[in-house]
C-alpha cells in the first residue's frame, strides 16, 4: 500500500484481538503515520514494514461480494464521507428540497465550505460515508485549520460538533488572511501583468542608414560640387583616420555598383585653398 495523506481514512488489522480499527490519519512522519482511530482517545503509530495488505487497508478494497446498496434519497447530516482515495469530508447540512448538500472537505490549504447537488456529492465527489464520529473528525480539522486557515464560516460550523477556542479563531482567520495576500501578490506578479505594464509604444526604426565614414565620403562624392581635396578635408575633419587614398575607392566602388558619379570641380579646389608645391 502507498503512503498515505492526511485525513486519509485507514483501517488497520489487529490479529491479537481479530479486530479492524478505522480511523483518520492525523500525522505524517519520515517513516511512519499516526492515524486517530474512531473509538478511544488514543493515537496509534504504524511503521513502513507494517504496511502490508494484512495489517493495513483502505476501507472495502478487499474482492469480497458487495451487498446491494440501499439508494438512499437523502444524504444524512452531519456525516463523515470519503472518495474513491479514501479523502475525507465533513457533511454539515443537506437542503432536500433544493437537493444540495454543503461540505468541508479536507485541505492542504485553506479549508473552506463548499457546495454541490447531491447527485455529483454521492456519484462523482466522494463513495460513501464511513463509521467516523463527527466530533472527532471536526477536532482534528480545526488543528489543522490553526495551520493551514479557515474561512470564518467553516469555524462556526465545525464549533458545533466540537468547541473552538478565540485563539484557535484568530490563528485560523490569520493564516486564511495571509495565503489569500500572497496569492494576490502573485498573481499581480504574473507574466501577464508584467507584460501589460511594461507595454511601450512602438517605435519605428528608421530607414536611412546610419552615418560613418564611407556614407560621408559617398555623399560627398556623389554631390559634384567638391575636388577630391576637399571631399577628404571635410571627412578628415569628423573622421581623423581618414586617408586621402579613400576618395578616389570610393568613387571607383560607386562606378562598379552603377551610380553616375559626377567629376570632381577643379573650382572647388581652387577655392579650399589647394597648398602649392615647393620647386
Amino acid at each position: 500500500m502507498k503512503k498515505p495523506r492526511l485525513f486519509d481514512y485507514v483501517v488497520h488489522r489487529q490479529p491479537a484481538f481479530d479486530r479492524e480499527v478505522g480511523g483518520l490519519v492525523c500525522q505524517l512522519l519520515d517513516s511512519q503515520f499516526v492515524y486517530l482511530p474512531a473509538t478511544g482517545t488514543s493515537r496509534m503509530c504504524l511503521f513502513n514494514e507494517d504496511w502490508s495488505d494484512t495489517m493495513l487497508k483502505k476501507v472495502k478494497t478487499s474482492k469480497e461480494p458487495k451487498a446491494e446498496k440501499v439508494v438512499q434519497d437523502t444524504i444524512a447530516a452531519p456525516s463523515v464521507w470519503r472518495n474513491h482515495q479514501s479523502r475525507t469530508c465533513i457533511v454539515i447540512g443537506f437542503n432536500a428540497k433544493e437537493n444540495v448538500v454543503m461540505y468541508i472537505p479536507t485541505s492542504e490549504s485553506t479549508f473552506e465550505v463548499l457546495t454541490a447537488d447531491a447527485d455529483t456529492f454521492k456519484n462523482k465527489l466522494y463513495a460513501e460515508p464511513i463509521d467516523y464520529p463527527v466530533e472527532r473528525a471536526a477536532r482534528l480539522f480545526v488543528e489543522f485549520a490553526r495551520d493551514m486557515g479557515a474561512q470564518p464560516e467553516v469555524l462556526e460550523a465545525l464549533n458545533v460538533f466540537t468547541p473552538v477556542t478565540i485563539e484557535e479563531k484568530e490563528m485560523a482567520t490569520k493564516r486564511a488572511a495571509a495565503t489569500a495576500a500572497s496569492s494576490d501578490a502573485k498573481a499581480a506578479k504574473s507574466p501577464k501583468a508584467k507584460t501589460e505594464k511594461s507595454a511601450k509604444p512602438k517605435v519605428e526604426k528608421s530607414t536611412k542608414p546610419r552615418e560613418n565614414m564611407s556614407v560621408m565620403f559617398r555623399e560627398l562624392i556623389m554631390r559634384g560640387t567638391m575636388s577630391d581635396d576637399v571631399i577628404f578635408s571635410k571627412v578628415s575633419e569628423k573622421y581623423p583616420n581618414a586617408q586621402r587614398s579613400y576618395v578616389q575607392f570610393y568613387r571607383t566602388k560607386l562606378v562598379k555598383s552603377g551610380e553616375k558619379v559626377p567629376e570632381p570641380k577643379g573650382g572647388a579646389a581652387k577655392k579650399a585653398g589647394r597648398p602649392k608645391s615647393k620647386e
